[in-house]
């Protein structure tokens, strides 16, 4: 990712997340490592917070790895810093 627009990768990463989340949305960043970054707690209709968010965090919304926790839908997405996204999901049964 290191050679990508980081404004285009968050774009098309929203676009990806939309049409498989809802409600609040849990999300760790790389930069959760970090002792003064906290998972985000964020609502999936409002998807500003990743336009704001290089300027609060001095870093780039995808800049590695990242995991998104979807509990109304029951679903995770990760991005793996070698670009790749595993989505995962669950059934009712």
């Amino acid at each position: 990712m290191d050679d990508l627009d980081a404004v285009e990768v968050t774009r098309a990463f929203l676009a990806y997340c939309q049409p498989r989340v809802r409600g609040t949305l849990t999300i760790v960043t790389d930069d959760c490592w970090r002792t003064d970054v906290d998972p985000l707690e964020v609502s999936a209709a409002d998807p500003s917070f990743a336009a704001s968010y290089p300027e609060v965090y001095d870093s780039a919304f995808i800049s590695g790895d990242t995991i998104v926790l979807s509990p109304a839908t029951g679903t995770v997405i990760v991005v793996h810093h070698d670009e790749l996204i595993a989505t995962l999901g669950s059934v009712s049964v």
